[in-house]
């Protein structure tokens, strides 16, 4: 058996990463990555991109290493990385589901040969974690794989992706689930897998949780904020809406993708442009400098596994007002932690809004609820690193048992 207190050779992988300075793609797998690495010997493998960028192979103030594998030629590398990931790169230009192939074997390949260098595999998504998990048996490596909320839609949409989970279900020793509406869904369709299933929540930054908020009176306009990729799935086009039926509020919108020229446009149709904020896609700490001056945030999307940017800002004492998806309904609680409403409603939003304009007691009562959640879960990166530190020994020390 592994000694807890020693250090694993562990090979991180995700085809969402930022392997660019100000880069938020997989900026949670990066977060995880700083933590891992501070008690285990990291490798980052991700897809390179279409940047001729050297630098970032050598950049010696991470405490981990990064891997880049080649798929395409280098102008062609535009399949990952991007707002919304693979899913949403191949609907916007479906001439790049050619590169799938050479994609899956690049992967394959790169997971094979870095495999002979470390003692357990992570991977990220169902689809990563069946390469990974074929991978691992070729090697006789134990591989993790961690699941979101995007794999469990795709589960509903497609027989291949339901069979793809299967794969990944066989041949791994865990997967971890994100929130608990995850682990039921994939309870429910894979029961024979149930005694692999584990459920580590994403962390925050400790930072957040110093931020500190005063309520404010009726007289100030309440600021509004959003982050995340500017694509279908987020509906972002609700909040807009929402925020052109309710009075004294402004919105600061945080992303980058392929819908910005449109949602601007509909900011100029609602007479709204001059109170909403496009500031793009900003890095870490620009981010939670937003929240902190921010009084409300707002997720609208349609679809999220635990969605951690509602996390961070309940760390950083913001109340919430949040679609109902199943991901945020354990720990946003109506009327105690935040708001709800109904998926895709923006009448219903802007009564949200409009509740919390008139009673800024409610916001400080609501945010310090939030806060207080995460305090009392302990949901930071460096915990969460530690359950998946304790996941790997039992890995390991599972596959030296296996004759």
């Amino acid at each position: 058996m592994i000694k807890k207190n020693s250090l694993l050779n562990v090979l991180l992988v995700s085809t969402s990463f930022p392997i660019e300075g100000g880069a938020q793609s997989g900026i949670f797998v990066q977060h995880l990555a700083h933590y891992l690495s501070k008690q285990h010997s990291l490798m980052v493998l991700t897809p390179d991109d279409n940047h001729n960028n050297h630098s970032r192979r050598t950049n010696k103030t991470r405490a981990y290493t990064l891997k880049l594998f080649r798929y395409a030629p280098i102008k062609w590398q535009i399949l990952a990385h991007q707002p919304g990931g693979i899913p949403v790169a191949l609907k916007k230009k479906p001439w790049l589901s050619l590169l799938i192939p050479f994609f899956i074997w690049a992967l394959f390949f790169a997971l094979l040969k870095q495999a002979r260098n470390v003692q357990i595999i992570h991977a990220n998504w169902s689809v990563i974690g069946m390469l990974a998990g074929i991978a691992g048996l070729i090697m006789h490596k134990p591989v993790i794989t961690t699941t979101r909320g995007r794999d469990i839609t795709r589960l509903k949409q497609s027989r291949i992706d339901r069979l793809i989970t299967r794969l990944c279900l066989a041949s791994n020793r865990y997967v971890v689930c994100v929130s608990a509406s995850v682990h039921n869904e994939l309870c429910m369709l894979y029961p024979f897998a149930r005694h692999k299933l584990k459920i580590i929540h994403n962390g925050v930054d400790q930072g957040l949780l110093d931020i500190h908020r005063h309520a404010k009176s009726t007289d100030h306009p309440l600021k509004l904020i959003t982050v995340g990729s500017l694509i279908p799935r987020k509906s972002i086009n609700t909040i807009i809406t929402a925020v052109a039926d309710c009075d004294n509020c402004t919105l600061t919108i945080i992303g980058d993708g392929h819908e910005q020229k449109q949602l601007m446009a509909q900011t100029r149709q609602l007479g709204i442009e001059e109170h909403v904020i496009f500031k793009g896609s900003l890095v870490q700490q620009a981010v939670f400098s937003e929240l902190a001056k921010a009084d409300v945030f707002i997720l609208a999307s349609k679809s999220e596994g635990r969605p951690n940017v509602v996390i961070e800002a309940m760390a950083a004492g913001l109340p919430v007002i949040v679609s109902k998806i199943d991901a945020v309904t354990d720990f946003v609680k109506p009327e105690k932690t935040g708001l709800l409403f109904d998926i895709g409603d923006p009448h219903q939003l802007a009564q949200c809004i409009q509740q919390l304009i008139n009673n800024p007691g409610l916001r400080l009562t609501l945010g310090e609820a939030g806060r207080q959640y995460i305090i009392n879960q302990k949901l930071t990166w460096e915990n969460c690193a530690g359950h998946y530190s304790e996941l790997y020994f039992n890995a390991v020390d599972t596959e030296k048992q296996i004759p």
